[in-house]
């Protein structure tokens, strides 16, 4: 398996290149806590697990492949197409009427509201080779293109994060004299337009993923490269307080690679103090000599409403691997995905559960032993603090897709 869907956001020059290429396909088809995961009540026959959902696989070019309204109502960015889930199989969606006739265009990022409110972004090709940001908007019947003001270069909108029908944010990236710096957009109810980035490098700066809990708290996160030496990334994380983007200082935790893919997040319980939220980063970390080989580790930070701290994730013994997607229910229950690997280059998919105290490695399915991934993540619903009693499915997608539920198939 090629290591880089892992870690897309560092190669992405790379992804960039070949995409044109090789994906037109998609283009044209298109509580109290006990310490254990909680989900809905679960019969003796058929305890909480993780079950493969088969006649599905993510589109591995990173992004935002997977947005879950419901257990019948899951879409995916496939490898042969948008894909969505009714409670008993896997169709292949085709966009009509045609929200860009005549163009070629790409989506790297979903993300469903509702079940009438679905957005995809990525970019459309207009003149040749030149991209714009592109964005569709699916309101159960008919599918639109959303105007968008845009006047850089080669963009890619890769993560979605709505907060109303009328106020939604894109991130992603752009390229100025070949070097892709931080791109962010809102939707205000007419159009997306460009929203300022704070500048923190002249190096590459990438944005991987966005979360929204309200108008005024939105985060996101990604890396930027030291302006002397590309190959040494650090982690960034920015928050929108309603009037404007600020980094929030992260840590680093090896020192030459640090990379944030993927960010969740919850309301405090102590928000009559100040605190505005609880919110997970997850990525990789590396030496530099080992990023050669691709030997990452997973990198999992915390935000208590105050500031970053890293926390320690489980041991792999000998495997390396790299976390890829996040999602949090409560402060005492998340969930991470990503991929494991040796160093034959064998995988297989990871899953982790946070219980309020620590990490722990969640046995998953391998249904391809030697080449199994996986790379996001998605909640059925979402619990607003530690309530007893809240159902949901976890899904998680990459060479194929899973569910974590008492369900038995």
């Amino acid at each position: 398996m090629d290591k880089r869907i892992l870690f897309v956001p560092l190669l992405a020059m790379v992804a960039f290149m070949g995409i044109m290429s090789t994906n037109s396909a998609q283009a044209q088809t298109p509580g109290t806590d006990t310490g254990q995961p909680k989900t809905a009540p679960s019969s003796p026959d058929c305890p909480p697990a993780w079950r493969v959902v088969s006649g599905a696989r993510a589109f591995n070019q990173g992004g935002q492949v997977l947005s879950a309204v419901a257990s019948d109502d899951i879409w995916l960015l496939g490898d042969n197409g948008i894909n969505h889930w009714n409670g008993s199989s896997w169709t292949i969606v085709t966009p009509n009427p045609d929200p860009a006739p005549g163009h070629q265009y790409l989506f790297f990022g979903l993300a469903a509201h509702t079940h009438n409110d679905v957005w995809f972004a990525g970019y459309v090709t207009v003149g040749g080779l030149e991209l714009e940001p592109f964005t569709v908007h699916y309101d159960g019947t008919t599918w639109r293109a959303v105007p968008t003001a845009y006047t850089g270069h080669q963009p890619i909108l890769q993560s979605i994060a709505p907060v109303s029908p009328n106020d939604v944010w894109f991130v992603g990236y752009f390229f100025d004299f070949n070097y892709p710096h931080a791109l962010i957009m809102h939707y205000d109810g007419t159009s997306v337009s460009q929203v300022p980035s704070p500048d923190i490098s002249t190096g590459f700066v990438y944005l991987s993923d966005i979360e929204a809990l309200s108008s005024n708290d939105v985060w996101t996160v990604g890396y930027y490269t030291d302006p002397n030496d590309f190959l040494v990334t650090y982690t960034l994380t920015e928050h929108w307080n309603g009037s404007s983007w600020s980094i929030v200082p992260s840590p680093n935790i090896i020192g030459d690679t640090n990379l944030l893919s993927s960010v969740s997040a919850v309301p405090s319980n102590d928000s009559s103090e100040g605190r505005h939220s609880e919110v997970w980063a997850v990525g990789s970390t590396c030496n530099q000599f080992d990023c050669f080989d691709g030997l990452y580790q997973p990198l999992a930070m915390h935000y208590d409403g105050r500031a970053w701290s890293p926390v320690p994730t489980p041991n792999l013994g000998p495997n390396y691997g790299g976390l890829s997607g996040v999602a949090a229910i409560s402060r005492n229950d998340a969930w991470v995905v990503g991929t494991s690997f040796d160093t034959s280059g064998n995988t297989q998919a990871l899953t982790e559960h946070w219980n309020g105290h620590a990490w722990s490695v969640v046995s998953s399915p391998s249904p391809n032993p030697g080449s199994d991934s996986l790379t996001g993540i998605s909640l059925t619903s979402r619990d607003d603090g530690d309530r007893e009693g809240s159902h949901k499915e976890v899904w998680a997608a990459g060479t194929f897709v899973e569910r974590y539920s008492n369900r038995c198939r």
